[in-house]
């Protein structure tokens, strides 16, 4: 009987166990899908960042060291 990890519930077979490759893809949909939500979570960032410097301007737009008044 196989254990699973703590946080994203990936199974580990135990030494006696078979090599099942259906345990294999699962946890491999598993990964896929929690790296794709970091992914698009990452470009969401990326496109907020880019409003802000947009709104509030960069050192180098400001011609100062700050860009607060």
């Amino acid at each position: 009987m196989a254990n699973y990890t703590e946080n994203f519930r990936l199974k580990k077979p135990e030494p006696e166990d078979f090599y099942d490759i259906e345990d294999f893809n699962g946890n491999m949909d598993i990964l896929d899908s929690k790296v794709k939500s970091l992914d698009d979570s990452n470009t969401i960032l990326k496109e907020s960042m880019e409003i802000l410097k947009s709104d509030v301007g960069t050192t180098k737009d400001t011609g100062g060291t700050t860009t607060a008044g």
